[in-house]
């Protein structure tokens, strides 16, 4: 697989438990993939007000997608956006992750 991107991690799934991983895994230096198959942040984009989340008084779910993007990116975090895993390789050393997007396969190193 010589056209193939090689990460440390990927994390399947950008809904806020994805996108907090991918967060902690750049933020070890760890070069880190999130696949969604819609937009990051996933289903919180649609909530119209978070009055839960510690140490936030009130904010919607798309302004607090955006922050978790935003802080993903700065770490250093890959997000692919609107595609989803197609396959998964995980007997050999070197992971492989297929994605439906027709991009090349993924791998872990």
């Amino acid at each position: 697989m010589t056209d193939s991107t090689h990460f440390d991690a990927i994390v399947i799934g950008g809904g806020p438990a994805g996108m907090t991983a991918g967060i902690y895994l750049s933020r070890a230096r760890l070069s880190t993939l999130i696949v969604t198959d819609g937009v990051a942040g996933g289903q919180m984009i649609l909530t119209h007000e978070i009055a839960n989340y510690p140490g936030v008084e009130s904010i919607s779910g798309y302004q607090l997608s955006n922050i978790m993007k935003k802080q993903a990116k700065s770490f250093g975090c890959v997000i692919k956006g609107s595609t989803s895993v197609e396959s998964l390789n995980l007997e050999p050393d070197i992971k492989e992750v297929t994605l439906s997007d027709g991009k090349p396969t993924q791998q872990i190193q």
